[in-house]
């Protein structure tokens, strides 16, 4: 399943990379370079194959891979050489030096398809191993692309390895490209590195395409646990409407996914972000029906959506189910009530949520003083505020 076609914005998976279109109009080039440089070393009739091999190696491992490609050249002397594998060679040294001029060591690699010797499998490894380690990740993709055309596997490990690190950069896209790869291969990534794609599609808005990854692994056979698809979820409920989270809700459902309190919250998120209250709280009934008890991060959702409408009533009310379901509220629940009623004046409803909070053993913070300083700065006194205030510097 190729990504790319799938979702409003095309992901071209045989892009060619930026550096890669500076070769597009490479015909001889490489081999005149080689030509010209073979007066620079020219080799004697009783010169060995070996003493020419030690000599391009020395020059490639030294970072002047033209003196090594003239080395090459005059092995020409030698029946049936260069072969690939002293190109292979020459290139491994050339990584070794750790002067790598690209712009050469692609100009090389296209001579090889165009003139011969034709790039083998360790040809491949060599050029892909070498790219990834300098992290030119990009032109990694398009030698695996490049490999597996020519008839050759890239590794499991390798293409593994390629996508943690675009996975830790945060190239999605690119780390699309290449899980497409991988799955063309039959390799399945590691299930916190799929998460970990997932999250960051999830986290640029590009949700679709991670709905068709969680389509890709569904379609290998994969089991998919809820830290897959909770981030989808999650997006929806944030960056889209309500209607299509629950349709995904209820798709998860009917394909038999458990869902767990995570589900539900992201749920209870998207209503409770545009004041769909009933079906909030109705989510709530719901979940706990489903033997699913909601945390304190549900409960802290709706308490701050309604503070947020000036609701603190219906917030306190929320604060004595959680106590009557044995679920505490943090300090977070409690500086987010108090900062509303601070902002309403409701001096009696203050006193009782300070003193709760000391009774349960919790310190008030930055945000707790902050809340008060707040309330009563609104209530104009002043003097009270800024020793409130000193506490927080």
């Amino acid at each position: 399943m190729k990504f790319c076609t799938v979702s409003s914005t095309k992901i071209p998976i045989r892009k060619r990379m930026c550096l890669l279109h500076q070769f597009t109009s490479v015909s001889t080039s490489c081999d005149t370079q080689v030509k010209d440089s073979s007066s620079d070393e020219s080799a004697t009739p009783e010169t060995s194959y070996s003493e020419l091999q030690q000599r391009m190696q020395m020059h490639a491992a030294s970072g002047s891979i033209v003196k090594a490609l003239a080395s090459l050249n005059s092995m020409k002397n030698v029946p049936g050489k260069p072969t690939v594998y002293d190109y292979n060679s020459m290139i491994y040294c050339y990584y070794k030096s750790g002067y790598v001029n690209f712009n050469e060591l692609f100009d090389v690699y296209i001579a090889m398809k165009r003139f011969g010797p034709n790039p083998n499998a360790l040809t491949f490894n060599t050029l892909l191993n070498g790219l990834i380690l300098v992290g030119r990740l990009k032109d990694g993709i398009y030698i695996a692309q490049e490999m597996i055309e020519s008839g050759f596997l890239p590794s499991y490990t390798v293409l593994s390895k390629m996508f943690k690190k675009l996975l830790n950069l945060g190239s999605v896209v690119e780390s699309l490209t290449v899980l497409d790869i991988m799955l063309s291969l039959d390799y399945i990534p590691s299930e916190h590195d799929i998460n970990g794609l997932i999250h960051g599609l999830c986290k640029v808005k590009l949700i679709q395409q991670a709905y068709v990854v969680l389509l890709a692994l569904l379609g290998k056979g994969c089991f998919c646990s809820a830290h897959l698809y909770n981030p989808i979820l999650w997006a929806l409920c944030k960056f889209e409407d309500n209607n299509s989270a629950l349709a995904f809700f209820g798709w998860l459902k009917k394909k038999g996914f458990v869902h767990n309190v995570y589900s539900y919250t992201a749920l209870i998120y998207g209503y409770s972000k545009y004041r769909l209250w009933d079906e909030a709280f109705h989510c709530l009934h719901e979940m706990e029906n489903e033997g699913c008890n909601p945390s304190v991060i549900t409960y802290t959702i709706v308490v701050k959506f309604l503070c947020d409408v000036g609701n603190v009533d219906e917030a306190l009310c929320l604060l004595k189910k959680m106590d009557e379901k044995g679920c505490d509220p943090d300090l977070v629940t409690y500086n987010i009530i108090l900062r509303e009623l601070c902002h309403q004046g409701r001096t009696v409803e203050i006193s009782d949520l300070v003193r709760v909070i000391d009774q349960r053993g919790l310190s008030p913070d930055m945000y707790t003083h902050s809340a008060l300083a707040g309330g009563t700065l609104k209530r104009g006194k002043t003097e009270i505020a800024n020793k409130l205030l000193l506490r927080i510097i």
